[in-house]
């Protein structure tokens, strides 16, 4: 696997399987956990650099993150109630490979990216059976993740060249 980042801090592994499309396995990592499988093949140029950019791309909101248990809660409740338009603005539909994951993200007025995620039940995926289903919780500065985004997305729009 070909990382960009750190597994621990900001980070995405992937490995190509096909460069015309580009196409392979791939995972985003935020704090050492993941999102994403590694076992469900994907356009990597399309799908993993995509949801990047949606999380980059994310909703200004004021939330209170002082529990991460409680806003994830909150944010998943709201998207039972048909007349909530404004939940669709904070969370990642993602591609494919996050279809096992809820995912929220927004930014708040300091610049810093927020983002949480939960693994749902009943994956195939062997790397996601036993993976936690707990709350995950992160946050990064804009600015980090935005020269990260610029980094993951150079590299991979060069990979072809480069084989």
């Amino acid at each position: 696997m070909k990382q960009i980042g750190s597994k621990n801090y900001l980070g995405i592994t992937y490995r190509v399987t096909n460069v015309e499309p580009l196409m392979g396995y791939g995972k985003i990592w935020f704090g050492g956990n993941f999102i994403g499988t590694d076992k469900d093949l994907i356009y990597i140029n399309g799908y993993l650099l995509s949801t990047l950019k949606e999380i980059r791309e994310c909703t200004v909101a004021d939330f209170d993150t002082s529990d991460k248990d409680l806003l994830f809660k909150t944010l998943y409740e709201r998207l039972n109630d048909h007349d909530d338009f404004d939940i669709h603005d904070y969370l990642v539909r993602g591609a494919t490979f996050t279809d096992y994951f809820y995912i929220f993200s927004f930014r708040d007025e300091n610049y810093r990216i927020h983002i949480l995620w939960k693994l749902r039940q009943g994956s195939t995926f062997s790397d996601l059976k036993n993976a936690s289903r707990a709350v995950h919780y992160f946050t990064v500065p804009y600015i980090e993740y935005a020269a990260f985004f610029d980094e993951a997305q150079l590299e991979i729009s060069n990979y072809g060249k480069n084989v």
